[in-house]
């Protein structure tokens, strides 16, 4: 059997719209709750993105990540002294 990995792509995509949608109304609920009980609307998209990227710790990895290049880029990368 021949791999396909648009027609796998394509799979997997209907079969987590479900769940993402879920999340989706669900961030957005608790989103729209807190904005309406006088929280800043910071803090409510802050709140929605926790509910939504629950037990994922991608946002995490991402800032680090940064936060460590920037730090060693211009360590590394500096010119060479003469």
């Amino acid at each position: 059997m021949k791999y396909n990995k648009s027609a796998t792509l394509r799979f997997a995509f209907k079969q987590s719209l479900p769940v993402l949608f879920g999340y989706l109304f669900l961030g957005a609920a608790f989103g729209i709750m807190l904005f309406k009980a006088g929280y800043n609307w910071v803090w409510a998209a802050l709140i929605c993105a926790s509910t939504v990227f629950t037990k994922q710790h991608s946002i995490i990895d991402v800032v680090c990540g940064l936060a460590v290049a920037f730090v060693w880029v211009p360590v590394v990368y500096r010119p060479a002294e003469k």
